[in-house]
């Protein structure tokens, strides 16, 4: 049970991170003429 609870925020804060990243990228790709990678 504690160790879930002390994973859970982990995930949560992994995928939050993620998301970030690929919001970034995708304003990166936006600016620069929506370059695929």
């Amino acid at each position: 049970m504690h160790k879930r609870l002390l994973l859970y925020p982990n995930e949560l804060n992994k995928s939050q991170k993620k998301a970030e990243i690929k919001s970034k990228q995708f304003l990166g790709l936006s600016k620069s003429g929506c370059k695929v990678t």
